[in-house]
């Protein structure tokens, strides 16, 4: 798990927790237990060792998850669908933006420059992206947010942060198999889109229009419609609409 370079400065946590890419290892709870002690003794509230560990278990989860369903070659592709959609330079200036907000030690400790550090690892820009990937998940998992200056991504606001990831959504939307069990889907016009194939067992899809969308219902003719083209499968099992 990649924290931030404001956490690490704030909470001084012990170096030897960190790989050299600036991933914290948590072996065992103990582990976890002492970047929890250290968190509390700056804040008025106690953080659980449990929400610490948890996090980082999580964390891992989710890069088994990417890694069996994305490996890289399926990456690699995705990358440059972001260079096409977004921009090479602005997936670049993110990239770098990232690396000096989530530092390496290297970068951390000032022995290399951000530039230096891309250059030099295999894949540089592959990995980067996937690591946007788990610090936006983590960003929009409201589980984690009385933890969340450890992985805070406000400061990738001013770049092409969320560009880049509506470029990546729409990619393995329009790539991947899609399974949803009793969830709650929910948006307006567009919010089912892809070419994708996708399973909704025991869901509620919600119509929620904005102002300026078209009539109630408008999602539902999206299913509708992806139904009579051949890229789609679009099954809806037990569902209420």
């Amino acid at each position: 798990m990649l924290i931030t370079r404001t956490a690490r400065d704030h909470y001084q946590f012990d170096g030897s927790i960190f790989l050299p890419d600036g991933h914290i290892v948590l072996t065992d709870f103990a582990s976890a237990r002492r970047v929890a002690a250290q968190m509390s003794a700056l804040r008025t509230q106690p953080v659980p060792a449990s929400d610490v560990y948890a996090m980082s278990l999580i964390d891992e989860a989710l890069r088994l998850v990417v890694h069996h369903f994305a490996p890289p070659a399926l990456m690699n592709n995705a990358v440059l669908h972001a260079d096409q959609q977004v921009g090479a330079e602005s997936v670049t200036a993110t990239e770098k933006k990232f690396i000096s907000e989530f530092p390496p030690e290297a970068v951390y400790r000032g022995d290399e420059q951000v530039e230096e550090y891309l250059q030099k690892i295999t894949n540089g820009r592959i990995k980067t992206v996937e690591e946007l990937i788990y610090v936006f998940t983590h960003n929009a998992n409201p589980a984690v947010n009385p933890l969340l200056d450890l992985v805070d991504d406000e400061p990738l606001e001013p770049t092409a942060y969320k560009a880049l990831i509506a470029s990546l959504n729409t990619f393995f939307a329009n790539a991947g198999r899609h399974y949803f069990h009793r969830c709650v889907i929910a948006g307006h016009v567009d919010f089912i889109f892809g070419a994708g194939q996708v399973v909704f067992d025991d869901c509620d899809i919600v119509n929620t229009p904005a102002h300026d969308s078209r009539p109630d219902g408008a999602p539902l003719e999206v299913l509708k419609r992806s139904l009579l083209r051949p890229q789609f499968t679009v099954l809806s099992v037990a569902c209420s609409r």
